[in-house]
């Protein structure tokens, strides 16, 4: 398992997890209002249930700060908008963009530093995912220098372990382009000076960063030790929080033994994490673990099972409409059945990232998909979009804005694929070259074979024309026998068309009756009677292909099988639409054998 892979699902798990508001009491100091503090943590934990309502109530609340010249309260509240904006079902980045910057304006007005950074880091995370990596890592920098410095001053709400995520964004843009090295420093820097206890969780989740830019067995081994004390020491604790971390910490373990070859023990970790999440309704957590626990499967060998957890990942982020967590189940269904020589199969389930592909999908996905996607049209034979496709990845590959990309694999490892690329193209190029060759070769054949054929066909049309003039001379002398012949077919289609038309006035009067059915039950005597003119052979076909069909089940066959509508057998039968579906159930229950088809389709068809 690519370790850069499962580093990218834990920072997808953190993008998507809900904002929680503040404290009341905290919110009613920024507000200097208890009900607006309210209305306003109401609101931040419904965004992504009603986020329209959540936003009016965050521009009540600037309305509110206005009216009283509270420059925090706007600065904090415009935060809150630019939260809203980029998260819920409806994700508008640059609106999120906008309050981002008023949130900076309105807190530097109000000298806030805690406002500051927030805005700092909110413009850093929006650019680093629109993927302007040099402005992301400005305004990142400018926020982490801003968080020692109120750590260092001891400012109430300014926290080590939000200090920690701007170090691992940073880090994330130094790897991107291909600076490992230095992104490892910038780490051990980070740990270094803020180890101590209250510090603890900054710490493993800075661990959980570094872990991914190595790639050994040996150096992942040093950390589970750590991490298990880690787990130990939060378990401890009582606070939800707390137990959040614990299972971080505990899905980090879970990978590390499935590193080191206990896939047993990982999957019982990860089982454990599943059956918890879907306990407390955690939908991202449930979308993770489901799907680090199928891939894990998956490259075991037991695939079936692998791709039943992907699939329940694949629901859920339908559910929960988490486009880049659905993208990412998607791809990894789509390579389970391709590892498996499901081509069709995986196909289809990247055309579906590809229908529903938007700006939030990261490069390091499309990536894959469109290798993967060039390597199956190759199979089926289509070499040009197999080529179109590779020059997407290769595109992709080598942009300078790619900021997931390059994440997802080590400078060896892109040079290892840049090479494999470029022998594909060689090898496209090569059978597009042979096909041409074969093609010309063929075109000669066909010129050769024509040539070769213009004296057999003079002989064939000169036998075609004494054969053609002895037929003529045979169809004169059974002119008379096709002129009766004619004669008989005249008579057999007026039989027809009167046939026609007795059948069309028994139906005219089989709808009349219906008609009147539903007035008057005292028809049904005479609808009987024309039904079976039209169709005299039903009744068989209802004994033979039923159990025991009682007066009613026939009543409904014959009505099905007058193609009327559901609304028009409840009026002429007396009941309601409810009892008509559980009369049809019935019916269909007593088929033998049971069939695969809708009731309907089958009377009418019988």
């Amino acid at each position: 398992m690519n370790k850069s892979r499962i580093f990218i699902s834990i920072l997808i798990f953190l993008f998507c997890t809900k904002v929680k508001a503040l404290p009341i009491d905290q919110l009613a100091k920024i507000y200097g209002d208890e009900n607006v503090a309210k209305k306003v943590s109401s609101a931040t934990n419904k965004v992504f249930e009603d986020q329209v309502g959540s936003i009016i109530t965050f521009y009540d609340a600037i309305q509110h700060c206005k009216n009283n010249n509270n420059l925090s309260g706007i600065a904090y509240t415009h935060a809150l908008l630019s939260y809203a904006f980029r998260s819920g079902y409806n994700q508008n980045l640059d609106s999120a963009f906008k309050h981002s910057r008023l949130n900076l304006i309105f807190a530097e007005k109000a000298n806030s530093l805690r406002f500051q950074i927030t805005a700092h880091s909110d413009l850093g995370n929006i650019h680093y995912f629109n993927k302007n990596l040099d402005s992301s890592l400005y305004y990142l920098r400018t926020a982490y220098r801003e968080y020692v410095e109120g750590i260092k001053s001891n400012i109430p709400g300014i926290k080590i372990s939000e200090a920690s995520y701007i170090i691992i964004k940073i880090a994330d843009i130094f790897n991107s382009v291909g600076q490992k090295q230095r992104a490892k420093f910038l780490i051990d820097e980070f740990i270094h000076n803020y180890n101590d206890e209250n510090s603890l969780y900054s710490k493993y989740s800075l661990l959980t960063k570094k872990w991914s830019l190595y790639e050994s067995k040996e150096e992942l081994a040093l950390y589970q030790t750590e991490i298990a004390e880690a787990i130990d020491f939060f378990e401890n604790k009582t606070a939800s929080y707390n137990r959040y971390r614990v299972r971080r910490l505990k899905e980090l373990i879970a990978q590390h033994h499935f590193l080191q070859g206990d896939w047993k023990k990982s999957e019982e970790i990860l089982l454990n994490l599943i059956d918890t999440s879907y306990t407390n309704n955690f939908s991202a957590e449930i979308i993770l673990y489901n799907r680090l626990l199928g891939n894990f499967l998956v490259e075991v060998g037991e695939v079936e099972r692998g791709q039943k957890f992907l699939e329940k990942a694949i629901k859920t982020a339908k559910e929960s409409e988490f486009v880049q967590e659905l993208s990412t189940s998607y791809l990894s269904l789509a390579k389970s059945h391709f590892d498996n020589g499901e081509i069709k199969k995986a196909d289809r389930f990247l055309n579906e990232i590809l229908n529903f592909r938007d700006e939030r999908l990261f490069n390091a996905e499309l990536i894959e998909v469109y290798l993967l996607k060039s390597k199956i049209l190759k199979l089926n034979g289509d070499f040009p979009g197999s080529l179109n496709y590779l020059e997407h990845h290769l595109e992709l590959l080598n942009s300078k804005d790619s900021t997931k990309a390059k994440n997802a694999m080590s400078v060896s490892e892109m040079e290892r694929t840049l090479e494999l690329q470029n022998q594909q193209i060689y090898e496209h190029q090569k059978v597009a070259s042979e096909e041409r060759i074969k093609s010309q070769e063929r075109l000669i054949l066909a010129l050769i074979a024509i040539i070769a054929l213009i004296p057999v066909s003079y002989f064939l049309y000169a036998q075609r024309k004494k054969y053609l003039k002895s037929k003529l001379e045979s169809a004169k002398k059974e002119e008379g026998f096709q002129k009766k012949i004619e004669q008989v077919n005249q008579t057999l289609e007026s039989v027809k068309l009167e046939k026609e038309n007795l059948v069309n006035q028994e139906l005219e009067r089989m709808l009349q009756i219906i008609e009147e059915l539903t007035k008057n039950e005292n028809h049904w005597p005479r609808f009987e009677a024309v039904f079976h003119s039209i169709y005299p052979n039903f009744n068989s076909f209802i004994q033979e292909n039923f159990d025991n069909p009682t007066k009613t089940d026939l009543k409904i066959a014959l009505l099905i099988k007058s193609k009327i509508s559901n609304q028009q057998m409840c009026e002429v039968m007396h009941i309601t639409d409810e009892g008509l579906k559980k009369a049809k159930k019935r019916l269909k229950s007593k088929v033998k054998p049971s069939i695969d088809r809708t009731l309907r389709d089958f009377i009418i068809e019988g």
